[in-house]
């Protein structure tokens, strides 16, 4: 098994947490998140909770990879 470690800027987790960004990561990969997706993400995102799941996903989906969420 091999660990990766991603590192991210804590302004984009903040932001997280603000609810600046759940909609546009949204929009932009629409075949990766579902609107239960954004849903989970949009309530329970003061805690942080789902970002490291849609960040990780996002930078997979960045490097060619198909993205499956974790879902409920």
């Amino acid at each position: 098994m091999t660990e990766i470690t991603r590192r991210y800027p804590a302004e984009l987790l903040r932001e997280w947490r603000l609810r600046r960004v759940h909609r546009k990561w949204y929009m932009c990969d629409r075949a990766t998140f579902s609107k239960p997706d954004l849903s989970n993400a949009e309530n329970q995102c003061h805690r942080g909770y789902h970002f490291a799941e849609w960040f990780t996903a996002r930078h997979y989906l960045g490097q060619g990879y198909r993205v499956l969420t974790e879902k409920y």
